[in-house]
């Protein structure tokens, strides 16, 4: 468990912060747990294959351009993903497992039509979820990108999410 906390000053003369932000982290520690886990889902502008291990953006052989602000739509017409799934193994041994990765509305649980990618995968530690959705057609509003681990049952072994914003003027809702 650890505290983030940042001091805002006007100035590196001042000695009081205008601002103080504070938020409490949990961050599991993936190798010391029998659990499945799966990371965060990282929502980015672009994934490209990388040998540059010194850049901040490198990610398992990737250059990964994170999207902080989250806004999509009209400039940004593809929403591109990264998470990595851990100690699947351990809850599914040698068989395979789904990756479930969808687009809905954000009052919505369903996936929407044509936004959903479902992939049979081996069990591996860390396995690399990456990919991307074409979003040009979707209305502005908010909605999430969801990513479910499936057993062979189907049933969840672990489930994410990540909130994101699409700006889309010219989109008209019907």
């Amino acid at each position: 468990e650890y505290r983030l906390e940042i001091d805002v000053r006007e100035d590196s003369g001042t000695k009081r912060p205008q601002l103080v932000l504070r938020r409490d982290l949990v961050v599991p520690d993936v190798s010391v747990t029998d659990l499945v886990g799966l990371s965060d889902l990282t929502l980015v502008t672009s994934i490209e294959q990388s040998t540059e291990r010194d850049s901040p953006f490198y990610k398992n052989g990737l250059s990964i351009l994170p999207n902080a602000n989250q806004p999509f739509g009209n400039i940004l017409r593809q929403v591109y993903y990264y998470a990595e799934t851990y100690n699947l193994q351990k809850s599914v041994g040698d068989d395979d497992y789904t990756a479930l990765v969808y687009i809905a509305e954000a009052n919505q649980a369903q996936p929407m039509a044509g936004l959903q990618k479902r992939t049979k995968r081996k069990p591996k530690s860390p396995d690399v979820l990456v990919g991307q959705f074409d979003i040009s057609t979707l209305p502005s509003g908010s909605y999430f990108l969801k990513v479910a681990l499936l057993n062979n049952e189907n049933e969840a072994l672990v489930e994410q999410g990540r909130k994101f914003f699409i700006y889309n003027p010219d989109v008209r809702v019907e």
